[in-house]
């Protein structure tokens, strides 16, 4: 008998450890490739003009600019959003992943706005230098100015 309980108290550990195992596995980040990277820097720093845009332009011409740089950078945010929904994908996450990182990306983009001296200021200069920038220009000045993408896990130390 003192066996049989041994047995259950060792097959209970052992589960307990696999299953312990299998949550800190599943818990871990899953790392992003250098393209991946780059789209996550991309849409954030679109989705910080929009914020600007939204926030700052009973104080100057927002609307006109950031409309001009959504303009320009259309093709580029439609191959962005299918390497994000592909990204979210490979992670095994759920099909509105990518909508969920959006308003995620929208809401902390928000809190940053109300923690920046002369946020305006700033992101009305940013905003015409983006709606100035030739096309291929533009995710270079977003890995520029974002740098280490929110909620991102590079694969490598080179981002």
């Amino acid at each position: 008998m003192k066996t049989r309980i041994v047995s259950r108290t060792a097959m209970f550990a052992a589960l307990a450890l696999g299953m312990i195992g299998t949550t800190v596995a599943t818990a871990a980040p899953r790392c992003q490739s250098l393209a991946e990277i780059r789209a996550m820097q991309m849409r954030q720093f679109q989705i910080d003009l929009m914020v600007a845009t939204l926030k700052c332009d009973g104080g100057g011409d927002f609307r006109t600019p950031y409309a001009t740089f959504m303009r320009h950078v259309h093709p580029l945010m439609a191959g962005n959003a299918r390497t994000l929904r592909a990204m979210f994908a490979r992670r095994g996450q759920r099909p509105g992943a990518l909508d969920h990182y959006l308003t995620r990306l929208s809401n902390q983009a928000q809190l940053a706005s109300g923690q920046t001296a002369d946020f305006c200021g700033a992101q009305a200069h940013l905003m015409t230098e983006a709606a100035a920038l030739p096309t291929p220009r533009l995710p270079r000045l977003a890995a520029d100015v974002v740098g280490i993408p929110f909620d991102s896990h590079a694969c490598s130390a080179r981002r």
